[in-house]
């Protein structure tokens, strides 16, 4: 799925990571959160960011994003948007 979006700009930065607003060929507009990888603490931030993914796809409100992909963020992506290579991300609409 990441390797089916154009990333259009940057929506918010905090302290976890990043959040793009991307678009893709059939579902229009998605934002995707790349998550900073810090490596002594990856094991921990790959289970938060696991937890966060796996709550909010359970969930319907329209003020919050449903979930349609996670992952981890390949080297050509990661160089384009400048973001970590191998860094956690999940995506939605």
């Amino acid at each position: 799925m990441i390797s089916d979006l154009t990333f259009e700009r940057v929506l918010g930065k905090g302290g976890m990571g990043v959040v793009w607003l991307a678009s893709h060929p059939d579902l229009g507009a998605v934002a995707v959160k790349f998550v900073r990888v810090v490596e002594h603490k990856k094991d921990q931030i790959a289970r938060e960011l696991k937890n966060e993914t796996t709550a909010a796809a359970k969930m319907y409100h329209p003020r919050i994003v449903s979930v349609i992909s996670t992952g981890t963020t390949p080297q050509e992506i990661a160089d384009d948007i400048r973001v970590d290579p191998g860094a956690p991300y999940h995506g939605g609409f």
